[in-house]
């Protein structure tokens, strides 16, 4: 999905993926399962940061407009 420029989410009544800033925040919980199929954005990248796969197709897809915000999420990935 991520090569072809969308993302994909998943949603249930028991998804323990925690938020990207509050690690007892469930954000996918729901009360029927579901997937979410949407474009991708330029600020997905913290989505997509675990993976070299995703990353590289975030980096071939948005690279060269990338806004200072993320380019701070972008540094702070290559420096670690």
């Amino acid at each position: 999905f991520v090569a072809e420029g969308l993302m994909i989410g998943q949603f249930h009544p028991v998804c323990e993926e925690p938020g990207l800033y509050n690690d007892s925040f469930r954000p996918l919980r729901a009360p029927l399962p579901l997937l979410a199929v949407r474009k991708l954005l330029v600020f997905d990248l913290p989505f997509l940061m675990s993976d070299d796969t995703h990353f590289d197709h975030y980096l071939q897809r948005f690279a060269p407009a990338i806004p200072p915000r993320i380019r701070d999420q972008l540094v702070s990935r290559v420096m670690q």
